[in-house]
C-alpha cells in the first residue's frame, strides 16, 4: 500500500502539486491541509458554469477546456476526449483504474479534480507535460 502512495505522490509532483495548508484565494473548492493543491504556477480558476443535472454540455466543455488554456485547434479534440471518457459528467470515477473527472485524470489527483474548471486546468498541465516530452498535447488520452 505504501509503495502505491509512494508513487501517485511522485506522479503527482511531476504535474506540480503540493500540499497546501491554507484556503487558495480563487479557488473553486476550498484546499484542506493534506490535500494536492496545484503549484503556485498554475493559474487557478472558479468554474464559469454551474454543473447542471451533474452532467455538461459540449458547448460548457469546450468553454472549460478554453478557459484552462487549451487553444482553439486543440478545444474540439478535448471535447471529443470528454465525450468519450466520462460523457461530460464531472463526477465519473472509472472503477478499474481510478480515473476521475471530466477528462479521466489518471492518476486521480483528488477530490478537486471532479470539479469541472480544476479537472480542465489539471488536464491542461498533462498536455503542457506530455508536450515537453515530445509526445504530444494528446498522448495521455491516447492520441
Amino acid at each position: 500500500m505504501l509503495e502505491i502512495v509512494v508513487k501517485v505522490a511522485c506522479a503527482l509532483a511531476l504535474l506540480g502539486f503540493q500540499p497546501q495548508a491554507k484556503e487558495a484565494p480563487g479557488h473553486a473548492l476550498p484546499v484542506q491541509q493534506g490535500v494536492l493543491a496545484p503549484s503556485p504556477a498554475t493559474p487557478v480558476v472558479s468554474s464559469p458554469v454551474p454543473v447542471v443535472a451533474g452532467c455538461l454540455s459540449a458547448s460548457q466543455v469546450a468553454d472549460y477546456a478554453r478557459r484552462a488554456g487549451f487553444t482553439e485547434a486543440q478545444v474540439p479534440q478535448m471535447v471529443a476526449y470528454a465525450y468519450r471518457e466520462s460523457h461530460y459528467c464531472p463526477g465519473e470515477v472509472n472503477s478499474s483504474s481510478g480515473a476521475c473527472g471530466v477528462w479521466q485524470l489518471y492518476p486521480c489527483p483528488g477530490p478537486q479534480a471532479m470539479e469541472p474548471m480544476a479537472n480542465a486546468w489539471l488536464a491542461r498541465e498533462k498536455c503542457l507535460a506530455s508536450e515537453a516530452s515530445g509526445a504530444g498535447c494528446f498522448a495521455p488520452w491516447g492520441g
